[in-house]
């Protein structure tokens, strides 16, 4: 029997119908009901506009006013829509590997259940501006330039 992600893909393609990126999509069920499996109810999505549907992110209040509660994501207080601007990133697919790997070992050596959109990214982001703040211009220059030439990652 063929799983609902490949019904969802040969049916409608393989391209985020949001975004257009053919990279990393999936199966999202618009309704937010995972056991409703109709063609109806599947959308290929990438994995980040999924995520930015399950938060509620600026411009995806279309797809998220179809979710029920419990498929939305919620922080300790409020949703992320609530208190965060979505922002996607896109990133070379050795950097996102490393993250969730690192994410994964912290998991572990913090003894507490860490969460990419809501502790990784935002600490990357954070720690990256730190580290901008106290680097001088000609060092962001050859940062730069090494990573338009694909050096960063070797």
């Amino acid at each position: 029997m063929t799983d609902y992600r490949t019904k969802c893909l040969e049916a409608k393609g393989e391209q985020c119908e949001i975004c257009d990126t053919t990279g990393n999509v999936i199966a999202h069920h618009i309704d937010g009901d995972r056991s409703n499996n109709t063609l109806e109810n599947l959308m290929p999505v990438c994995e980040s506009c999924h995520r930015s549907i399950h938060a509620g992110a600026t411009g995806y209040e279309e797809w998220f006013s179809r979710l029920p509660e419990k498929s939305r994501v919620y922080p300790d207080s409020g949703t992320l829509r609530e208190e965060w601007k979505g922002w996607t990133v896109y990133l070379p697919e050795e950097y996102l590997d490393d993250v969730k790997d690192e994410s994964k070992l912290l998991d572990v050596r913090l003894d507490r259940d860490v969460k990419m959109d809501r502790h990784i990214k935002p600490a990357l982001i954070a720690l990256g501006m730190e580290r901008l703040e106290d680097m001088e211009d000609e060092e962001i220059s050859a940062f730069l330039e090494r990573m338009e030439r694909g050096e960063l990652h070797e």
